[in-house]
């Protein structure tokens, strides 16, 4: 084995046309870049680095670095490699591609992290630590990914490109708050004509797959349970304007230990639905009848809200219940053509029944999968814009309107015209349809700006630097903000439940309003009610918990009661944007209340 020393703040820099080939090495670095300089890595600019049977970590097991770093359209390719010690590892960008193959890396929330990359590819590899992937092309096949407690295995964001490069096969993702996060994306998660009965076993997450803004989730033959104990979330979680493909998809979806009447009943949920229904049946559902393995225990109250799942009694393999609806054989004949690439006979078909079918969710689903064809093959976005403008112009249907509405904003972003985009999404910010919207319109309108400014191609090593940290923080702070929608959905549905069963003679219950607007900028209003005379404080912190402001610590009668905050601290002193927390206690300890509110200027 021959061995690298790397000093403090040295780089290995591989430039355009370089190649840099290791085989049977060890690199070993000593720092990460932080306030007082910058950090070792490698970085790749426009050249290529191939790896084989070597390892890259630190000396110390208390020392960190910066990873390789593979920037304007570079090659990486990483055979039987140990990566150690880099949060993330791997950094693929900017038209870049990369393959690891057989790899271990280990370590840190991100190990391994694609933005803006051609294409990354990762087979048969250990990974411990989340994979972060945004407007890339991907393939992720036979790994076994150790998801970070309180973090997420494999999320995926802004991914339009539903062709053979959007799947995700063969692995195991276990124990991490989420298993899979799909944004803003087309996936297909399971078997496929290349791997058949090659599903995911998503196994023991908080929540096994979540599927958020306007996103495509195509299941097949995955196995997706929890057998942990403790707090739980339902194993599939969407938001209403996304679509589930799983119908006879013969995945198996389960959770043996759940308390009744909690989140954790559910295997499937819908948020913040608007009607919209799902057909899901074609699966197994559990948990099993041990006893009688043939049967399913009654599924009752597993699916929520009642009546957005149906069809959930036939398992994989029944027969099927004669003739498919019109609507649904063209469907299925469009998704046959779209599935071997025939573009062309699809397109004609998805437009059909955007035509003659508006008002089911098919129609939806079709205006999507032509942005995906537009991604896959034409890239004829202005043609595109003019399309779903018509089709909004003439359609009476709020689904459709938002879905081509949502289309035609990305659509901009791919013609890279970002003012156009950013004005949109600020657009639905200040007159948000539903909060959710306008939750998602700042996760995409910062994510569109990070576009716009990671746009120009770097002169030097200290601009790359620059757009490396500035990545890191936005990936980050797009897995908090994700995390905050859900957090916010899932605590409107339990303020509808409490709601629905307080006690009537009770006339104002304890209760913590969401902020008012959110987000907000430069001022919002925080509202709380009392059963009785009691005295309480209502304190803001920052998201790294430390007190920001005290907006209330006296007595206050019973009744409704309303606090304004300007985004002050104690020291009248203007904060910054970002996810603040607002906490109402009583000062007996009776109410306890925590949520979340984002600044966003």
């Amino acid at each position: 084995y021959s061995t690298v020393y790397m000093s403090h703040e040295s780089r290995l820099i591989v430039e355009s046309g370089g190649v840099l080939d290791m085989v049977n090495c060890r690199l070993i670095s000593n720092r990460a870049t932080d306030t007082h300089g910058i950090g070792n890595s490698v970085m790749v600019r426009g050249g290529t680095i191939h790896a084989t049977n070597t390892a890259f970590s630190t000396e110390s097991e208390s020392e960190s670095w910066d990873g390789i770093q593979l920037q304007e359209r570079a090659t990486g390719m990483f055979n039987n490699c140990i990566f150690d010690r880099a949060y993330p590892q791997i950094v693929v960008a900017d038209g870049s591609d990369a393959s690891v193959n057989n790899c271990h890396l280990s370590g840190g929330s991100i190990a391994l992290l694609a933005d803006k990359a051609a294409l990354l590819e990762v087979y048969d590899s250990q990974i411990d630590g989340g994979i972060n992937i945004s407007s890339t092309a991907f393939i992720i096949q036979g790994n076994t990914i150790q998801a970070p407690a309180g973090g997420v295995g494999l999320d995926i964001s802004w991914v339009g490109n539903m062709s053979a490069h959007a799947r995700v096969w063969d692995n195991s993702i276990i124990g991490g708050h989420v298993g899979i996060g799909i944004y803003n994306s087309q996936v297909f998660l399971g078997a496929s004509d290349q791997a058949p009965e090659h599903g995911n076993m998503i196994l023991d997450n908080t929540v096994g797959i979540l599927i958020q803004n306007n996103s495509i989730a195509d299941l097949a033959d995955n196995l997706i349970r929890d057998a942990s104990s403790g707090y739980g979330l339902p194993e599939i979680i969407l938001t209403q304007d996304s679509d589930l493909q799983m119908r006879d998809g013969c995945n198996t979806v389960m959770d043996d230990i759940y308390d009744v009447g909690s989140h954790d009943q559910y295997l499937l949920k819908l948020l913040n639905s608007d009607g919209h229904r799902y057909s899901v049946d074609g699966n197994w559902w559990g948990p099993y009848d041990y006893n009688d393995p043939d049967h399913l225990i009654e599924l009752a109250g597993r699916f929520n809200p009642d009546g957005a799942f149906v069809s959930y009694s036939k398992v994989c393999g029944d027969p099927p219940d004669g003739d498919l609806p019109p609507v649904e054989e063209l469907f299925a004949q469009a998704e046959s053509a779209f599935a071997i690439n025939d573009y062309q006979t699809a397109t004609i078909l998805y437009k059909q029944i955007i035509a003659d079918y508006p008002d089911s969710e098919y129609a939806v689903i079709s205006a999507k999968r032509l942005y995906a064809i537009e991604n896959s093959d034409g890239q004829n976005y202005q043609e595109l814009i003019a399309y779903y403008e018509t089709v909004s112009d003439n359609s009476d249907e709020k689904p459709l309107k938002r879905a081509t509405g949502h289309l035609v904003t990305q659509s901009y972003v791919k013609l890279e015209s970002y003012s156009t985009a950013i004005d949109r999404l600020s657009e639905i910010i200040n007159n948000p349809p539903t909060f959710i919207d306008s939750i998602f319109a700042v996760i995409d309108r910062d994510y569109v700006y990070h576009m716009m400014d990671n746009n120009a191609v770097p002169t030097s090593v200290g601009g790359s630097d620059f757009i490396y940290q500035n990545r890191l923080a936005t990936v980050r702070r797009h897995l908090e903000w994700k995390e905050l929608a859900l957090s916010l959905l899932l605590d409107a549905e339990n303020s509808r439940d409490d709601q629905e069963s307080q006690n009537p003679h009770v006339l104002y219950p304890f209760g913590l309003a969401q902020n008012y607007p959110n987000p907000f900028n430069p001022r919002t209003t925080i509202g709380f009610t009392l059963p009785s005379l009691a005295r309480v404080s209502l304190k803001v912190y920052n998201s790294n918990g430390q007190l920001v402001r005290a907006l209330a610590d006296s007595e206050f009668p019973a009744g409704s009661h309303h606090v304004n905050w300007s985004g002050e601290n104690d020291l009248g002193q203007t904060v910054g944007s970002g996810l603040y927390f607002y906490r109402l206690r009583t000062q007996d300890g009776s109410f306890d209340q925590t949520r979340k509110m984002i600044l966003m200027k």
